[in-house]
């Protein structure tokens, strides 16, 4: 069993929760609407993959045979979830939806 899941989890739920400052390596990043949006959004992705991995890391060695099988597993499938969260927060980042713009009828 590895850290990695607990640690995405955790700093997952610290990014979305705020608690976290925007101070990465002693880099002062401004806190823009676009900046809390982000944050959020990989905060959520790294909350679902780091539970889908760590409740996989939990489980499959008690589901599989004996001989270190189950953690293997785990953690492949566990690595997959991150790549794929990875991809979607950043698809649905930078893919903004439109500002709805009120149409004006013509009386």
């Amino acid at each position: 069993m590895t850290p990695t899941p607990l640690i995405s989890f955790l700093w997952g739920f610290l990014l979305t929760s705020g608690i976290l400052r925007d101070d990465i390596l002693g880099f002062r990043i401004l806190s823009t609407p676009g900046w809390r949006r982000g944050r959020r959004i990989i905060g959520i992705a790294a909350i679902l993959s780091g539970g889908l991995w760590l409740s996989l890391d939990l489980a499959l060695p008690f589901l599989l045979p004996p001989g270190g099988s189950g953690a293997r597993v785990a953690d492949a499938i566990g690595w997959c979830a991150v790549a794929v969260a990875a991809a979607t927060a950043t698809w649905v980042i930078v893919s903004r939806r439109p500002a709805s713009r009120t149409l004006s009828r013509p009386h």
